[in-house]
């Protein structure tokens, strides 16, 4: 008979319950083995119920649906961002290669004269 409670005992303190909240009698002198062992058995086939009961089922696209719709929104304006960076990264890189180009006519034009003068004083020496 002690066998039997101090298996109530270790059931009833694994199961984390209270003694007020269990089917299991707090005092189980004059039950059989048996009758504790059906207490026992009621006691684990009731609870696996209950913790279906409030369970709801879990649904995969309800709950990847709005966190897939925010990352999207995300991704769409980091874009619009990055492409505006990278219009106004080429247009200062065409301006630079407008303006080189502008220098280097300028400068070419400038040896250009200088070398038909350089030629002209020896022409005329």
């Amino acid at each position: 008979m002690k066998w039997c409670c101090a298996i109530s005992l270790i059931f009833a303190l694994l199961s984390g319950e209270n003694a007020a909240d269990s089917n299991i009698p707090t005092s189980v002198e004059g039950l059989t083995p048996s009758q504790i062992e059906k207490i026992m058995i009621e006691e684990i086939v009731d609870k696996p119920k209950k913790a279906e009961e409030k369970k709801e089922a879990f649904d995969f696209v309800k709950t990847v649906s709005p966190i897939l719709a925010t990352f999207k929104a995300q991704m769409l304006e980091e874009k619009k961002k990055m492409q505006a960076q990278l219009d106004a990264d080429v247009a200062a890189i065409n301006a630079c290669i407008a303006k080189m180009k502008k220098i280097h006519e300028v400068s070419s034009i400038g040896e250009q004269q200088e070398t038909g003068q350089k030629i002209g004083r020896k022409m005329s020496n």
